[in-house]
C-alpha cells in the first residue's frame, strides 16, 4: 500500500479496492510516524590539512524532527576507524556534535557521518634548520669566545 504523510507525526497507508457485490471499498489505516526522527546535516572539518600530532575537528548538526524525545548514536568513520557518540534530544531540538582526530601519518583521510562525506589531509611537520654564529663577551664588551649552535633533525 502507497504512504502519504498528512500531517507531522501521522501517515496515512490505504488505498481503493472492490469489496463484495463490487461495491467500492476506501480502506485507510493511519498510524504513527516514527516518533523519535532525527536528520544529521552540515558535516565541518576543520582544518582540511593539518600537520600530524595535531588535531583535526569533525562536527554536525543532529537534530530531532520527530515528536517525542529519543536518542541517537551518531557514528563517525575515518579510514576504517569508527567512534560513537549518543544525543539525546527534544522534539524540535538540534545540537551540533563534535568529534577530534589526530592524525599520526601523513596520508588522505576519509570522513562518513552517517550518510555526510569529507576528508581532510595529513602532512609531515617541516623540519626547521638553522645555525647561530655569534660571539661571548665579558662584562666590558671584549669577546672572548665564538659561539655556533646549530639545529638540525
Amino acid at each position: 500500500m502507497p504512504e502519504e504523510k498528512i500531517h507531522p507525526g501521522v501517515v496515512i497507508v490505504g488505498g481503493l479496492g472492490l469489496g463484495l457485490a463490487g461495491v467500492l471499498v476506501m480502506s485507510a489505516l493511519a498510524r504513527a510516524a516514527p516518533p523519535d526522527e532525527f536528520e544529521v546535516s552540515d558535516l565541518i572539518i576543520s582544518p582540511y590539512e593539518v600537520q600530524i600530532g595535531y588535531p583535526v575537528s569533525i562536527s554536525c548538526l543532529v537534530e530531532n524532527i520527530g515528536t517525542e524525545t529519543g536518542s541517537k548514536a551518531i557514528i563517525l568513520e575515518v579510514n576504517g576507524e569508527m567512534a560513537e557518540q549518543i544525543v539525546t534530544l527534544a522534539p524540535g531540538e538540534s545540537k551540533v556534535v563534535t568529534f577530534e582526530v589526530t592524525p599520526e601519518v601523513a596520508k588522505a583521510y576519509s570522513v562518513s557521518v552517517d550518510g555526510l562525506y569529507g576528508s581532510f589531509e595529513a602532512t609531515e611537520v617541516p623540519v626547521a634548520l638553522a645555525t647561530i654564529e655569534g660571539h661571548v663577551t665579558d662584562y666590558l664588551g671584549t669577546p672572548f669566545a665564538n659561539l655556533r649552535v646549530m639545529l638540525s633533525e
